[in-house]
């Protein structure tokens, strides 16, 4: 039996209908150990679970059309980050230009294209053995931070994009 940390797939936004602010709620990746009276309780229950991956960083991959920007977030800096980089809000949180390998660059590419879309936000994640995890695909996925952050030139990316249309 393995018993390994498990982790859920990803978080997700919860909008409640009668609270009158239409503000979501996130509920944000947790590690959880999951004992055998879990496993059987959760069998009755739409849910989704995934082993750990020990991680380096997170990767945030920007495409738009053919054009591919990569940002490491150093999430494994804090130890409120280093689940769900986002559950910290740290305005301290280092970020950096990420150099992709070109075949992981054309297979982002390839994803996006195979979606039917021409901009998407890529989560991977770096292990600590340099090998890359790929969590999710978001068709509108925030992009304005990260060129904040680091310069990395998104907007003039999809303004061209959009020029092209």
């Amino acid at each position: 039996m393995n018993h390994n940390p498990l982790k859920s797939l990803n978080s997700f936004s919860v909008r409640h209908l009668d609270d009158g602010n239409g503000l979501g709620k996130v509920i944000f990746t947790n590690r959880i150990q999951i004992n055998e009276s879990m496993r059987l309780a959760f069998s009755a229950a739409p849910i989704i679970f995934q082993d750990e991956i020990i991680k380096k960083s997170d990767i945030r991959v920007t495409v738009v059309n053919d054009d591919v920007i990569s940002v490491q977030i150093h999430s494994q800096e804090h130890s409120d980050t280093r689940t769900d980089w986002r559950k910290g809000a740290r305005v301290d949180l280092n970020y950096s230009i990420f150099d992709l390998p070109d075949h992981i660059e054309t297979q982002c590419v390839k994803i996006v294209q195979s979606l039917g879309l021409r901009f998407a936000a890529i989560d991977l994640i770096l292990d600590n053995q340099g090998d890359l995890w790929f969590l999710e695909a978001n068709p509108n996925g925030q992009w304005a931070w990260i060129e904040q952050r680091t310069g990395a030139p998104i907007t003039s990316k999809i303004v061209n994009a959009l020029e092209k249309i």
